[in-house]
């Protein structure tokens, strides 16, 4: 009977523990989600095999971008199968892998007041988890995600990879 309570009280605490997600992205078996267009001098090669897996993002498919080296706003424009859930899940995560030290812009529109952030992007060749607050659109259903790398900025050829966009509960922590 005690190993029964047990593993039931473990069972309970595990499901009350776990963090609540949207994931809008994640290229997992190698299909996306959301249908990306890329626009403005952008490649978009679709799911590839992730060429740096590591403790950070050890999946087997990612998302790739390549800026032309022409453009200075090379972006992807995706569609959500259904617009995005900000009123509980506003704090969100992609995991980005950048060959130089640039900015991203993440930004949620088509559903309201558009809102935009930008993510500095410090480390090289490594996989990186961010974190962008977008509870300020918390009232919004937006049905389409912008996406870009080294925008703004002097043309240069690059390529990037992203995964796993998804969308969490911002919870404090004291």
């Amino acid at each position: 009977m005690m190993k029964h309570l047990l593993v039931w009280v473990l069972l309970i605490s595990g499901v009350l523990t776990t963090q609540a997600q949207i994931t809008y992205e994640d290229f997992e078996g190698g299909a996306s989600k959301i249908t990306w267009n890329a626009l403005n001098g952008l490649v978009y090669e679709g799911p590839i095999a992730n060429p740096a897996k590591d403790a950070v993002n050890s999946s087997d498919f990612v998302g790739k971008f390549t800026n032309d080296g022409i453009s200075d706003f090379c972006f992807g424009l995706g569609d959500f199968a259904t617009p995005a859930d900000l009123s509980q899940f506003n704090l969100m995560k992609i995991k980005i892998w950048s060959p130089v030290a640039t900015r991203a812009l993440l930004k949620f529109e088509g559903g309201g007041a558009a809102i935009e952030k930008f993510i500095d992007i410090t480390v090289t060749e490594k996989w990186v988890e961010y974190s962008v607050d977008f509870s300020a659109a918390s009232t919004t259903a937006h049905t389409k995600v912008l996406l870009a790398f080294n925008p703004f900025t002097t043309p240069a050829f690059s390529s990037f990879y992203f995964d796993d966009i998804r969308g969490v509960e911002a919870k404090e922590v004291f």
